[in-house]
Parts: C-alpha cells; structure tokens; sequence
C-alpha cells in the first residue's frame, strides 16, 4: 500500500512520497493534485496533516480506480458582511407588496 503524505513546510505544503521525493508547493489544493496524479493506478491513501502531525483529511484510493478523486473545496464568493448571493439578489430587486 502506498501512502503519500502532505504537510504544511515554510510557505506551503510538501508532499512526501519517498525519500529524495518531496516536492513542495505554493498551495494545498496544488500539493494534492500533484499526489493523486502520482497516485494513479496504485493502492492506499493521501493523508493531508496540520503542523502538530495530526490527520485533518484522508483520500484513499485503488489500484481498480484509475485516478483519485479528491474532493474539491467549495468556493464561494463573498458578498461582504455574511450575504448570501440570495440575499444579496433579493435587496436589488423591487420591494413586492
């Protein structure tokens, strides 16, 4: 089983997948990525760690999957002061009565 660790190092995030192997990245999104691409057509899992060694996330993965697939993050903008893209479309519209 192969198992491919993230952590946080300086300024971003270093993936290590063997010794001598252990590319850092700018960003956790880009660090994980970089792991399920070289995690193709194997057996085990990614674990993404915090700065104390603790797991915040595991990805598993087969070597009958062919690819990972990592949850992607949900991005959302913000609309200042906590509104809601709803919220924000309803005070633009004409009051009804």
């Amino acid at each position: 089983m192969t198992v491919i660790e993230i952590r946080p190092y300086r300024n971003g995030w270093k993936v290590f997948e063997a010794p001598g192997v252990e590319p850092v990245f700018p960003s956790e999104v880009q660090a994980i990525n970089y792991a399920s691409n070289r995690a193709s057509f194997r057996s085990g899992e990614i674990r993404v760690l915090d700065s104390n060694g603790n797991v915040t996330r595991t990805v598993r993965f087969s070597d009958t999957m062919g690819s990972v697939a990592v949850p992607q993050k949900r991005l959302t903008r913000r609309l200042g002061a906590g509104r809601s893209a709803r919220e924000a479309a309803r005070s633009s519209s004409p009051a009804q009565e």
